[in-house]
């Protein structure tokens, strides 16, 4: 998800590759799946807070 401040954008890539190293130490060590990446979490969590839903 791109936005015009780079902020976001730099705090989201920050984000993103901290999960992914949190991903990969957890696969390495077999507590978790191989295969998921750092960028598939937030969209995970978007999905389930009901970001972008309008209030009915």
């Amino acid at each position: 998800m791109a936005t015009d401040s780079p902020v976001f954008d730099n705090a989201r890539s920050q984000m993103a590759l901290a999960l992914h190293r949190l991903l990969a130490a957890g696969a390495a060590a077999g507590t978790i799946r191989d295969g998921v990446h750092g960028r598939t979490v937030p969209r995970a969590l978007g999905g389930t807070t009901g970001h972008g839903r309008s209030a009915t």
